[in-house]
């Protein structure tokens, strides 16, 4: 993504205990958020982490998939169609 920006850009990968309140701590100090996410269906019938993350904060905020995140099957998908 750094690759694509024309303006200057600084990183920062951050791990933490994995609470929420204090990735939503760190990312209150940015000027925009990337954030993994990982598909699940559970995810979609609750908040995940990233979303309670990017639901708390008051920046622009992305969520992504890894190329390799599994996506669900034709039964997983027929699923989502009807209940979301």
């Amino acid at each position: 993504m750094v690759e694509l920006c024309s303006a200057p850009v600084t990183t920062e990968i951050v791990e933490t205990d994995g609470s929420v309140e204090e990735l939503i701590a760190i990312a209150e100090s940015a000027e925009f958020l990337v954030l993994s996410r990982n598909y699940r269906l559970s995810h979609e019938l609750r908040d995940s982490m990233s979303d309670q993350v990017i639901d708390a904060v008051q920046i622009p905020a992305l969520g992504v998939h890894t190329h390799e995140s599994k996506r669900p099957g034709i039964l997983g998908r027929l699923v989502e169609r009807f209940v979301f």
